[in-house]
């Protein structure tokens, strides 16, 4: 039964989110904000993490594309030597966004926390999230569910087969975020 339960409520989320999620930019709505959900740059025991390297590519090919004005980075910075906000905007400016275009969130040690500091900081203000496509489902349904105007910009993701832990870790974050 309990399993039937979480395969209903990540089925609903998905479904919820499904028509505000989007592949290429061409399809996009503009908007003003990017919110780029924080990762770290490498994986335990070192190489870099694929999942921030799609981000930051996704985030670039927005703006590039002329789809947001603005990024905001949101991420973990609670140790001294671990700021997800920081190195996102670094690898940015190495793609060629410009440093004053990027803004950084330091609230967002979680999806949600990224979430509620967008819609106070910018009170009815559209946003395009970028993070994967599985990730998105989540944080889009969330944003909406909290009145906010947002669309999922899907980044390249590495896929179940390859990163299972995170994809299940997913399934149950979906279940949270559905009850709240």
């Amino acid at each position: 039964m309990v399993i039937l339960v979480i395969a209903a409520i990540n089925i609903y989320i998905d479904f919820k989110a499904r028509d505000f999620l989007f592949d290429h930019t061409n399809a996009i709505p503009d908007n003003t904000y990017a919110l780029v959900l924080g990762t770290s740059k490498y994986v335990v025991g070192g190489g870099k993490n694929s999942y921030f390297e799609s981000r930051m590519k996704a985030a670039e090919q927005l703006f590039s594309a002329n789809k947001v004005d603005t990024i905001i980075v949101s991420g973990d910075n609670r140790e001294d030597n671990y700021n997800e906000p920081k190195r996102m905007k670094q690898a940015l400016i190495e793609l060629g966004v410009p440093e004053g275009l990027i803004l950084e969130d330091k609230s967002g040690t979680k999806t949600d926390f990224s979430i509620r500091y967008f819609k106070n900081k910018y009170p009815g203000q559209g946003v395009t999230i970028v993070t994967q496509k599985f990730h998105n489902q989540r944080a889009v349904y969330s944003a909406r569910k909290n009145g906010m105007n947002a669309v999922g910009f899907n980044a390249n993701d590495i896929g179940f087969l390859r990163d299972k832990k995170t994809h299940v870790r997913e399934w149950f974050a979906k279940v949270k975020a559905f009850t709240l």
